[in-house]
């Protein structure tokens, strides 16, 4: 089996005109979800419905969420003016590699997260790293204040 026959092709035409888009995962209320979906331009947040389950790295830097400190690699969508468990601070992605194992990856989130949020934490910076199960198509970090 290829990866192709592994994934699914969706069209959201009416999404803005955006291009048709591949992915692995799922939909939910005609947004993708999971990790699996292709770099798809993020829709300003103000199009982003309140409640709005995302990944965790996928909001833009200032944004806040709820269900933060679940564990999870999915965080709700909530408006800043209210009450929220974390504010993104910084995202990005981790190179590209064979798994480096839970150890090495977290150093690199923690590391990673501290030197693009230095000073701007108000609480606890909580880093959002992928697991082993994730690796292989998630590379991605987020870096919230909580």
């Amino acid at each position: 089996m290829t990866a192709d026959e592994n994934l699914s092709f969706l069209s959201f035409a009416t999404d803005g005109g955006r291009a048709p888009c591949y992915m692995v995962n799922g939909v939910s209320g005609g947004r993708l979800v999971g990790s699996g979906a292709s770099a798809r331009p993020v829709r300003p947040e103000e199009e982003v419905l309140e409640g709005t389950l995302v990944h965790a790295a996928e909001l833009l830097v200032g944004t806040c969420a709820n269900e933060v400190l679940d564990g999870d690699k999915f965080v709700r969508f909530v408006a800043c003016d209210k009450p929220h468990e974390g504010k993104l601070l910084a995202a990005f992605t981790l190179p590209k590699s064979p798994w480096p194992g839970r150890q090495e990856v977290a150093q690199l989130a923690v590391q990673g997260c501290e030197d693009r949020t230095r000073g701007r934490a108000e609480g606890t910076l909580w880093t959002r790293y992928p697991s082993d199960a994730d690796w292989v198509y998630d590379q991605r970090v987020a870096c919230y204040d909580t």
